[in-house]
C-alpha cells in the first residue's frame, strides 16, 4: 500500500498530470493521515538532491602500475604517475565530481611499494576508488674495480643511499697507474707488511695519499676543490670518490653493531653486519710515535676534508656506539672506503675558455682577456692569454690571475703595423686548456688614432697621432676657453697668480697655425700637479682628454727612441728631427740637428712648430725652437717642460717658472 501510494504521489508531480492544485493538496492531507511514517523519505524524493555515484553507473580506472628504478644519488624518485580515467552511466555532471589521491608530496616516491589511491567523489559524498602500484627499486650498486683490477663489492647505505665500498682498499697504484709510493714520509702503510693482513685489512695510506695531493698539485688546490663543493676522486678507483666526514656522519643512523664486520673485531660478539658495510678494524699507523696500532679493535677511514695543517678522519671503535669524526695529523695511515653515486662522477677535466675579442689596440699595446666558463672539476690555478704573429706561432703568454670568470690581459711591447693571433687559456691540475684564437692588427705611429679629429669647447679641430701606446693631439692647443666654459684671458704680461694665453711672437695671425702660449696656472685649471701616468688632469684639455705628466712625455720619448727609423746615426737620443715639422726652423749646421736639412724632419708626424715662448713679458725664439708644458711641478714656483731647439739633437727636459708661456698638446684619456 505504502508504495503505491508513492508511485502515485510521482505521477501526479510530473508536468503532464492535469490534476487541480486543490485535488493535489486533498490527496497530501490523505496521505500524511494514512501514513505518516513514509512521509519523510517521500519529501527527501521532491528535493533537488544530486544523483548517487554507485560502482554499478561509474567507473574509475587508475593509471598504469609503475616499476621504476634510481639513477641518481639519493633514496626517493620524483614520478609523474599520471592521472585516471572516469566514466559514468548517470547524468551527473563532471562538475560535481572531484578525483583526488593519497600520493607522496611533490610526487617524491621512497624505495619500496607505494599503493596510490584514487578517489572519485560526489558532492552527495558518494565514491567510487581505484589502487595504482608504485615501486621504486636501485639500480643494483656496482663493483668498484681499481687500476691494478682488484674487485671491491659495495652496498646501498648512507642517508643520501650511496653506494659504499664494503672492503678496504688495497691498491698500490692511482686510477691512471701512478705508484703509490711505499714510503714512510709520504704515502702508502701496511701492517703487519704481510699479504694475508693486506688482503683481509688493506693498505694503510696517509692523507695524501688519500686525496691524491699529485693530482691536484697541492693541499691548497685540494682546499680548494674541496671548499667549492666538488668531490674529491683521490685514491679511489675512476667513477668513484673519497669520502666527506658529512657522508661519514651520515652513517650514524646506524649503529656500530649494525656497520662492523662479524670477523675479526676484538669483541664482536654483537656485531651484526647488518648494513653490509663490513668496517674492518685495520687499526692504524701512528706517525706521531712510529707505532702501528689498534689492529683487530678499531677501523680508521679518512675523509677528503683538510682542517688546518691536519685532516678529518673517521673512527669505528670495537666500544662506541657512534662514528667519531675528528681531525687528525695528515701523516697518520689510515683506511680507505670508496662512495659511488648513480650520475657521472665529476672527474677532473680540462677547464672551458673563451677569447675576448680585442680593444683598445695602438701601435705597441692591446687589451684583450678571456673567460673561463668552467673550471674542469678543479680549480684553475692560472689563466691568461698567449699570442704570436701566426697560429703555429705562439711564443708569449700572461698571467691573469686564477678561477673562473671573466679576466683582462693587457699586452705591451708589440710590434707596429703587425698581425697577432691570441687565444685564452686556463690551467688546472689535468693540464691547460685554450679558447679560441682572434686575431688583431696593431696601428703604425703616425697615423690618427681615435678618428681623425677632436675638437674642443670652441669648436677648433685637432688631427691626432697614434705614438706607442699614446694617442696625441698633432697640433698645439688654441683654444680661448676650457671644456667648462670659463675663458681663458688674454695676458699683456706674465703673472703667477692669473691664468693667461698669449699669441705667438705677439701675433694673432700665428694662433691658427701655431696656436697660444699658456702659462702654466692656465693649464691645470686649478687641478693639482700630477706624476702618474696617465696624469688624470683635464686642466685645459677638451673633455675626454688630458696634460699629459713628465712621465708621459718620458714615454712618448722613450718609444720614439726605440724606434730605429725614427733615429738619427742610430742613437736613441737623436729624436728631434722626428718630432719637429718640417718647416720653420732656423738652419743649423750640427748633424741630427733639427735645423740640419729640416725637410728630412718629422718622420713620427709629430709636426712641432718653432712656436718660441712668451718669458716675463717679452717674446723670444720663433722659430728657433718650441717647449711643451707638462702637468708635473718641481717645487712650489716651476714645473717641468720639453723642449726642441733648432740647433740641438735631442730633446730637453728642464723646469722653469710657472708664470712661463709654451704651448700644449693633449693626451688622450
Amino acid at each position: 500500500m505504502i508504495m503505491k501510494n508513492f508511485d502515485f504521489l510521482q505521477k501526479l508531480t510530473q508536468r503532464e498530470c492535469s490534476v487541480p492544485r486543490w485535488n493535489l493538496m486533498a490527496l497530501l492531507l490523505i496521505l500524511l493521515l494514512m501514513s505518516p511514517a513514509v512521509l519523510l523519505p517521500v519529501s527527501a524524493q521532491i528535493s533537488s538532491e544530486p544523483e548517487t555515484l554507485t560502482t554499478a553507473n561509474s567507473t574509475l580506472i587508475c593509471p598504469a602500475n609503475i616499476d621504476d628504478t634510481i639513477r641518481h644519488g639519493g633514496c626517493n624518485l620524483k614520478l609523474s604517475i599520471g592521472v585516471p580515467t572516469f566514466s559514468t552511466t548517470t547524468s551527473l555532471p563532471m562538475s560535481e565530481i572531484t578525483i583526488s589521491n593519497n600520493a607522496p608530496v611533490d610526487s617524491i616516491y621512497p624505495v619500496g611499494e607505494t599503493v596510490v589511491r584514487w578517489v572519485a567523489k560526489s558532492l552527495s559524498g558518494d565514491s567510487v576508488f581505484c589502487d595504482q602500484i608504485v615501486k621504486v627499486s636501485f639500480l643494483p650498486c656496482p663493483d668498484a674495480v681499481d687500476y691494478e683490477g682488484t674487485i671491491y663489492q659495495s652496498v646501498h647505505l648512507g642517508s643520501d643511499c650511496k653506494c659504499w665500498t664494503t672492503t678496504n682498499l688495497r691498491s698500490t697504484k692511482y686510477s691512471d697507474g701512478r705508484q703509490i709510493e711505499n714510503v714512510m714520509s709520504c704515502h702508502s702503510y701496511e701492517y703487519p707488511n704481510t699479504t694475508e693482513n693486506v688482503d683481509i685489512f688493506g693498505h694503510l695510506y696517509n692523507w695524501y695519499a688519500a686525496v691524491d695531493t699529485g693530482r691536484y698539485g697541492s693541499v691548497d688546490s685540494v682546499e680548494r676543490a674541496y671548499n667549492m663543493g666538488h668531490r674529491i676522486q683521490g685514491i679511489c678507483p675512476d667513477g668513484w670518490y673519497l669520502p666527506s666526514d658529512e657522508e661519514y656522519d651520515e652513517l650514524n643512523i646506524h649503529s656500530s653493531e649494525d656497520l662492523r664486520s662479524v670477523n675479526y673485531w676484538i669483541d664482536g660478539a654483537n656485531n651484526t653486519n647488518a648494513t653490509g658495510f663490513n668496517s674492518l678494524p685495520g687499526g692504524n699507523y701512528n706517525c706521531v710515535n712510529g707505532r702501528y696500532e689498534s689492529i683487530m679493535g678499531n677501523a680508521y677511514y679518512w675523509t677528503c676534508h683538510p682542517v688546518y695543517d691536519m685532516a678529518t678522519g673517521a673512527m669505528i671503535d670495537y666500544v662506541c656506539e657512534k662514528i667519531v669524526v675528528s681531525p687528525n695529523p695528515r701523516c697518520s695511515g689510515y683506511s680507505i672506503r670508496c662512495i659511488y653515486e648513480f650520475y657521472e662522477l665529476p672527474v677532473i677535466g680540462l677547464p672551458t675558455v673563451t677569447t675576448r675579442a680585442a680593444s683598445n689596440v695602438t701601435a705597441i699595446t692591446a687589451t684583450l682577456g678571456g673567460n673561463v666558463t668552467s673550471d674542469g672539476g678543479a680549480p684553475v690555478t692560472a689563466r691568461g692569454v698567449c699570442w704570436g704573429t701566426s697560429t703555429s706561432a705562439i711564443n708569449s703568454c700572461s698571467t691573469d690571475g686564477s678561477g673562473t670568470g671573466s679576466f683582462i690581459s693587457s699586452l705591451s711591447n708589440l710590434s707596429e703595423g703587425t698581425t697577432y693571433f691570441v687565444q685564452a687559456y686556463a690551467t688546472n691540475s689535468e693540464g691547460t686548456a685554450y679558447g679560441e684564437f682572434v686575431n688583431f692588427t696593431t696601428e703604425v705611429s703616425g697615423s690618427p688614432c681615435s678618428g681623425l679629429t677632436v675638437t674642443d669647447i670652441d669648436g677648433n679641430s685637432y688631427y691626432t697621432l697614434q705614438m706607442g701606446s699614446q694617442c696625441w693631439m698633432m697640433e698645439n692647443l688654441r683654444s680661448t676657453r676650457y671644456a667648462d666654459g670659463t675663458p681663458i684671458s688674454l695676458g699683456s704680461s706674465s703673472s703667477t697668480i692669473t691664468p693667461c694665453r698669449y699669441n705667438p711672437n705677439n701675433n694673432a695671425d700665428n694662433v691658427p697655425t701655431h696656436g697660444y702660449l699658456y702659462n702654466w696656472f692656465a693649464v691645470m685649471h686649478g687641478t693639482s700637479s700630477s706624476s702618474a701616468n696617465p696624469s688624470g688632469v683635464q686642466g685645459i684639455c677638451p673633455d675626454g682628454w688630458h696634460v699629459p705628466s713628465d712621465a708621459e712625455w718620458t714615454e712618448l720619448t722613450n718609444y720614439v727612441g726605440s724606434q730605429t727609423r725614427y733615429q738619427c746615426n742610430n742613437s736613441s737620443e737623436y729624436i728631434a728631427k722626428a718630432l719637429a715639422s718640417t718647416t720653420g726652423w732656423s738652419n743649423s749646421s750640427n748633424t741630427c740637428a733639427v735645423g740640419n736639412n729640416s725637410s728630412t724632419n718629422n718622420a713620427t708626424h709629430f709636426s712641432a712648430l718653432p712656436t718660441g715662448y712668451y718669458i716675463n713679458g717679452s717674446y723670444g725664439s720663433f722659430g728657433d725652437g718650441t717647449s711643451f708644458w707638462c702637468a708635473t711641478e718641481n717645487g712650489d714656483y716651476e714645473a717641468y717642460y720639453r723642449y726642441l731647439y733648432y740647433k740641438n739633437d735631442n730633446v730637453g727636459r728642464v723646469s722653469n717658472d710657472k708664470s712661463y708661456g709654451f704651448p700644449v698638446r693633449c693626451v688622450r684619456d
